[in-house]
């Protein structure tokens, strides 16, 4: 939602998503509400203006808006002063970004991830590996079958080429291979190679 408001606490513009985020019937009736009704509390408005009238941006997560029925919004703001000739601060403009959705989404793959490493971990005979593709992403995930398995700790393994040091040197060339090919068609990569165990056996 995008707004300009005056530093008496009038709101001045207003664009229909940030009318529809604080629940108001149309633009008119939100441009005629004064901010204090908005903020939760009184503190954050005062925080808002020292922060602008002191770096003249301002930015801040979580801030808590009321709603005209009455419910609090949990939002993201991003402002800035606007100054005259002068360059006395005459008004604020930014954006409002409600957080609710992306937090439910947060949430929704916290727990998807949960129940995936929970089935993951129970398959028995079976070491499961995921790797981002941003190779600079710090995302890597071994399950605890590797012990099991190899007797290798799985605190030793942060990425893919951990595992591949592991693999029989009779393999490691075709595999490394095939899976480059892979990366760059897209086709679907299926391999079979052998691992050599920590007392040896592969």
């Amino acid at each position: 939602g995008l707004f300009r408001t005056s530093r008496e606490g009038g709101i001045l513009e207003a664009n229909e998503a940030l009318v529809k985020m604080l629940g108001y019937r149309d633009r008119a009736s939100l441009l005629k509400v004064k901010l204090s009704r908005i903020y939760q509390t009184q503190t954050d408005r005062l925080n808002f203006l020292s922060t602008l009238d002191d770096k003249g941006t301002f930015e801040k997560r979580g801030v808590i808006f009321r709603r005209q029925d009455g419910s609090l919004l949990t939002a993201d703001v991003y402002a800035r002063g606007l100054r005259d000739h002068q360059g006395r601060i005459t008004a604020y403009e930014g954006c409002i970004i409600d957080t609710h959705g992306r937090d439910k989404a947060a949430r929704a793959l916290r727990e998807a991830e949960a129940k995936y490493r929970t089935l993951v971990e129970r398959l028995p005979n079976a070491i499961i590996y995921l790797e981002p593709v941003d190779p600079a992403a710090d995302s890597f995930y071994i399950s605890p079958q590797i012990e099991e398995l190899l007797g290798f700790p799985r605190t030793g393994f942060n990425r893919k080429s951990d595992l591949y040091a592991h693999m029989d040197e009779a393999d490691r060339e075709r595999v490394i291979r095939e899976f480059t090919d892979h990366m760059e068609s897209g086709e679907p990569f299926d391999d079979e190679y052998r691992l050599t165990a920590r007392d040896g056996r592969s």
